[in-house]
């Protein structure tokens, strides 16, 4: 993922081509925000988040699995206009949430397939 000078952030992720986007200013955390064809994501790394699972959203499963050795949770719903996405992967002590919309069930596919590529350097 692209850093501005001076970031450190413990993880990287491999971006597919046609993926554009970046840091964007954050408050609190280091955040991220990707685009491609029918996927958006936004990535918070640090102490506060708000991953909500599938609170609130018919249709939605939950699973945990891990992602480079890390626990993390992946939430997903889709329906006929599009997706949700959300995922929530623990380091130590701190956290990176992440949030996508999606076009179709097959984008929401691609975007969980990429936030599984997550790798950890730290």
């Amino acid at each position: 993922m692209p850093r501005e000078a001076g970031e450190v952030l413990p993880y990287s992720i491999a971006i597919p081509p046609g993926v554009e986007g970046g840091p964007v200013p954050g408050i609190d955390s280091a955040i991220a925000v990707v685009r491609a064809e029918g996927i958006k994501i936004t990535f918070d790394y640090g102490p506060y988040g708000g991953y909500s699972g599938c609170a609130g959203r018919p249709g939605c499963t939950e699973r945990e699995e891990a992602i480079d050795g890390r626990p993390a949770r992946i939430a997903t719903s889709t329906g006929p206009d599009g997706g949700r996405v959300s995922a929530r992967i623990e380091v130590d002590g701190l956290t990176v949430d992440l949030f996508g919309d999606c076009a179709s069930p097959a984008a929401c596919d691609r975007a969980v397939a990429m936030i599984r590529t997550i790798r950890f350097s730290r």
